[in-house]
Order: C-alpha cells, then sequence, then structure tokens
C-alpha cells in the first residue's frame, strides 16, 4: 500500500524523484541555495507535516537553475506535468511534434544524460494507484549492494533470468534477496516474488502516460 498523493511521504519521494534528474546529491543541490540541508532530508523523507507550499517553491526555484523544469502542484499534490529535463521541454515545445513523439523526444534525451538507464512499458493494471497500464516508465540502474537502497521503492528490476518487471521492492530473508509485489490487493491480482535474486534495480525518475 502507498501513502495518497497529499501524505508527507509521498511529497517527499517526488522531491528525491526531481532531484535525482539533477544528478546532484542533497548537499550539492542545497549548496548556495537558500534551503537548508537538514530541512532538505526532512522534506524528503517525509518528517512531521512534510513539503510546505514555500518549500515546493524553492525547490522548483532550483531545479529551474539545475536546467529541470518543475511546478509546484506536482510536488505537493501529483497534479500537472511531472518534472522534465529542460532541454526536452524546449524542444518538445519548439516544434510542433506528435505525442508519441514527444515522448520519444523525452525518452532520448533522459537516456542520453544518464548511464544504465532502464525502461519498460507498463503491462497492467497491477501498480494502480501509481501507473497505469500502457504508462511508459525510466529510471537509473543500480547494483549489487546498491539495490538495498532501492527497497520501499516502485521500481523497473531484472531477475536474474534476464527478465524485465515492475514491481514494489521490500527487503527478502536475506541479504540481497528481495520481495517484489505489485500494489494492487485483489486476491486474483496480487502476487508476490520471494527471495528474488536481481541484476539491478531502477527507482523509477520519469513517467509519461499516453492520453487515450
Amino acid at each position: 500500500m502507498i501513502d495518497d498523493d497529499n501524505s508527507a511521504p509521498s511529497r517527499g519521494y517526488r522531491i528525491k524523484q526531481a532531484r535525482n534528474l539533477t544528478n546532484l546529491s542533497r548537499k550539492e543541490f542545497c549548496d548556495n541555495t537558500d534551503i537548508n540541508l537538514h530541512t532538505l532530508i526532512g522534506w524528503e523523507c517525509g518528517r512531521h507535516s512534510g513539503l510546505t507550499s514555500s518549500g515546493a517553491t524553492k525547490i522548483v526555484s532550483r531545479l529551474a537553475k539545475l536546467g529541470v523544469s518543475c511546478n509546484t502542484c506536482w510536488l505537493l499534490s501529483n497534479t500537472g506535468t511531472p518534472p522534465i529535463i529542460q532541454d526536452i521541454y524546449t524542444k518538445s515545445k519548439s516544434v510542433n511534434f506528435s505525442e508519441s513523439e514527444n515522448i520519444h523526444i523525452e525518452l532520448s534525451t533522459f537516456i542520453s544524460h544518464y548511464k544504465n538507464v532502464a525502461h519498460v512499458i507498463i503491462p497492467d493494471d497491477h501498480l494502480k494507484p501509481a501507473y497505469l497500464k500502457g504508462d511508459l516508465v525510466a529510471g537509473i540502474s543500480v547494483f549489487g549492494d546498491a539495490i538495498s537502497g532501492t527497497i520501499g521503492q516502485i521500481c523497473i528490476v531484472q531477475l536474474k533470468n534476464g527478465e524485465l518487471l515492475v514491481r514494489k521492492v521490500l527487503p527478502g530473508k536475506q541479504k540481497n534477496l528481495f520481495n517484489l509485489i505489485h500494489l494492487t490487493l485483489e486476491v486474483d491480482s496480487f502476487k508476490i516474488i520471494n527471495d528474488a535474486q536481481l541484476n539491478f534495480s531502477a527507482p523509477i525518475l520519469w513517467c509519461r502516460r499516453v492520453k487515450t
């Protein structure tokens, strides 16, 4: 089960998603700004009441200077357009591309900015309400012991047999073993893969939903 979009932990998770697009640590993100490092940590961890409206404005301003376009409504309530690297935004606005072309441009540029990008199309609705069937998602893969740092997040994961899945990652019985779950709780669709070994795990940082 995940938190509602307005909760402090959900706001914190979205801050981390946006910050990760800058490829900066928390400290680097706060350097030479009016954002206090300990305050940012509190926001990202969802402590107390979490991110405030004034805090969201500071985050958006900092992201803009780092080349990431974001809006306060998305940070605070998950409404509006998710964050996007600025040169993708500029390119998509300067030419009258179709929706599918814009998505392709965004994904291609995302891949060009980072190493070890994993991307898949969500095959079903077992990750509602976070992601729907047909959503295109991408993330930056981590390996080995770093996979433990993705526990609690929805990730693109690769099993040892090479199969790609999108699941919420939970700890297994032993180190470097992980339980992989859907978010829906219907009896006929809820599925857990217990104690899986993973080649990599990629927390989702980028998502585009094709309008139907």
